[in-house]
């Protein structure tokens, strides 16, 4: 009759003959590595789960099965769980998850930045859907013409870009450009804001009929003549300008003027500077929302009469002054002066 081994005898079989099994598999097996993205997690596909010291202990588990194509690990309960089918990618705060990287990677995709919870906005030449931001970022990097990516984790939709423009909060996207390019640099980098609600006045040589913002901005980018662009909202006109006008709201209107980064761009001249924590007391003669402190700078460049600036951080307001007051601590604002 078959000799049965005490129940801790046969567990302790059962882990030699794994750590054995381990130990004799393939090259070929191991060598394909797993993706590791922390705060998101492959539902569902799984076949087995265990207890695990860490998150390479599971990823490695994985990597060394054949049946595995992605794996999740759970920091709080310390369980593994692998699987043999890649499933939508979700936000998971206490998870780590990844998937089997296909050979042709070849590490391409590792000169491109990954910059959770923010879009690149515009730009768009192509979309898809696409199982993870990885995929994404990987379509990107085999394409000469793509500068930057963004992936929508809501509707799993991948979004390729032939410029970079400025980046935006949106908590369900995963953004990222090209080594070099972000914020602009490369070669594209003459670029054209995107402001909405407001409009550059005045300053207009020709309108006309668009399908959109994205053909308003080009048309301004392919003419030499174009300073400045806005679009209206409701009439789907596209006004192109010759000079920047004065900078007032507009909830019907987009507009934008060309960067000063690259060759073409208005010459402004003059700097401004950046201190964090100051403000310049007084010489305020308009204020409005912007996005950013270069938002903010920019319209102060490009106006004759602004001598100074101050951005407040926790109202998004920006202050332009026709002088510079006393210089003050103010743990809320960026503020800054033109270089003479």
């Amino acid at each position: 009759m078959p000799q049965h081994l005490p129940q801790p005898l046969s567990r302790l079989r059962t882990a030699c003959l794994l750590a054995l099994f381990t130990l004799i598999l393939p090259v070929a097996a191991s060598a394909q590595r797993m993706s590791e993205e922390r705060g998101y997690d492959h539902k569902g596909g799984d076949y087995d789960n265990f207890r695990s010291s860490s998150v390479r202990e599971c990823r490695q588990a994985c990597e060394r099965d054949r049946r595995c194509q992605a794996y999740t690990y759970n920091l709080k309960t310390e369980m593994c769980y692998v699987k043999d089918e890649v499933h939508k990618l979700e936000t998971a705060r206490d998870m780590v998850t990844g998937s089997r990287e296909r050979r042709d990677d070849d590490g391409r995709d590792r000169g491109i930045s990954t910059e959770e919870g923010y879009d690149y906005r515009g730009g768009d030449y192509h979309s898809f859907r696409a199982d993870t931001p990885r995929e994404c970022r990987r379509e990107c990097s085999r394409e000469r013409q793509c500068r930057a990516y963004t992936y929508n984790l809501d509707t799993e939709i991948c979004y390729l870009k032939d410029r970079v423009n400025t980046r935006q909060r949106a908590s369900n996207m995963v953004t990222g450009a090209k080594d070099g390019n972000e914020n602009g640099g490369g070669s594209w980098r003459q670029e054209l804001t995107e402001e909405r609600g407001y409009d550059y006045r005045g300053g207009d040589y020709r309108d006309f009929r668009s399908s959109g913002v994205s053909r308003c901005k080009a048309e301004c980018r392919d003419d030499s003549r174009c300073e400045a662009y806005t679009f209206n909202l409701r009439t789907d006109t596209c006004y192109l300008k010759d000079r920047v006008g004065d900078y007032q709201r507009n909830q019907d209107t987009v507009t934008g003027v060309k960067s000063e980064a690259g060759g073409g761009g208005r010459p402004w001249g003059a700097d401004l500077t950046e201190e964090e924590g100051y403000d310049y007391r007084g010489g305020d003669y308009g204020s409005f929302d912007a996005p950013s402190v270069s938002s903010c700078k920019s319209s102060c460049r490009r106006d004759d009469r602004c001598r100074a600036y101050s951005y407040n951080v926790r109202t998004d307001t920006c202050y332009l002054k026709d002088r510079v007051g006393s210089y003050q601590r103010n743990s809320d604002t960026v503020a800054g002066v033109k270089e003479e």
